[in-house]
């Protein structure tokens, strides 16, 4: 059987993985900084360390890189240096310790922000905008040199780019809107361009395991989405279904949302303040791929933003 060792067990992503792993007819085992018990399913390894131990790659056929710093704001020198280890260099050293010790397939989890953005156009994998952030910058740095790791080896690489993750117990922005949402005060925003592709966390954990036991999916990048842009108006619909709270029937314009936010950004020196200048642009900078190439490949998605809601926090097997 197929071992997979996947860098993650906590987090968003990590936590939904080990909820749904046995639905999978492979042997997996996952990374946990801090081992509260006894597991044999976990392995203790924290990737800041400076050192891997050997051993943990024994017997693994294929290893599941999704462990990260998330998208956020790099303010200070300290933020973009840890930015830089977790998302650049400790992927660097997990796949070199992987193809010494004869992994055979390294998957790694990126980001669209890799691409940047180009305003009005639906981004493929060979599409790339030099308006890119230090975040998208060290994951676009990191999947080159995995690209060059496998050209000079015989660990075979795949690259999964993932688009805004929603699910269950999802992080960043889209908590906040729930949380907003769920004391009836959220203002309802105005209908505007589509602006975000999105992808449920199922639906990105099923193209990490495609990526890994796909021998087509060699060597490549994929960009995946659930195949819709979404409005900010409609994320905020299909987050709220459901839901009969809400004290505010005024529609606000976008206008409303910047100034918002950059008062919420003036607050947040003092306070902290639930949505900032930082939160606006993730919501309505326009960040649209296309999913084509992995689905010409036969991958296919089951969710749409509409299967989840205030009121669809239940288990996603």
């Amino acid at each position: 059987m197929t071992k997979i060792l996947v860098t993650s067990s906590t987090g968003f992503i990590g936590s939904n993985f080990f909820a749904l792993h046995k639905k999978y007819n492979y042997d997996f085992v996952f990374l946990n900084r801090n081992l509260h018990k006894k597991n044999k399913k976990y392995i203790k390894l924290d990737l800041a360390d400076e050192y891997y131990d050997d051993k943990i790659f024994k017997n693994i056929d294929v290893v599941i890189h999704i462990a990260g710093q998330a998208h956020t704001a790099l303010n200070s020198k300290k933020l973009k240096f840890q930015c830089k280890k977790i998302n650049y260099d400790a992927t660097i050293k997990l796949a070199k310790y992987s193809e010494k010790n004869g992994v055979k397939k390294f998957v790694f989890l990126s980001s669209v922000k890799a691409a940047g953005n180009i305003k009005g156009k639906r981004l493929k994998e060979d599409d790339y905008s030099s308006k890119i952030d230090l975040y998208g910058k060290f994951k676009r740095d990191a999947e080159k040199k995995l690209i060059e790791i496998s050209s000079n080896s015989n660990m075979n690489i795949s690259v999964i780019r993932s688009s805004l993750v929603y699910g269950p117990e999802m992080k960043g922005n889209l908590k906040k809107m729930l949380q907003l949402i769920s004391t009836g005060f959220f203002p309802i925003p105005q209908e505007t361009i589509k602006s975000q592709s999105m992808i449920h966390v199922s639906d990105l954990i099923d193209s990490l395991i495609f990526a890994a036991i796909n021998e087509s999916t060699n060597n490549q990048i994929y960009n995946v989405t659930d195949g819709t842009d979404y409005s900010f108006r409609e994320i905020y619909e299909n987050l709220s279904a459901g839901h009969t709270k809400n004290k505010i029937k005024i529609v606000f314009p976008r206008i409303f949302f910047l100034l918002l936010a950059m008062l919420g950004s003036l607050m947040n020196l003092i306070i902290k303040f639930p949505f900032t200048v930082v939160d606006y642009r993730k919501l309505f900078t326009v960040s649209t791929f296309s999913s084509q190439k992995i689905r010409n490949l036969g991958f296919i998605t089951k969710f749409k933003l509409n299967h989840f809601s205030l009121n669809q926090h239940q288990d996603i097997n």
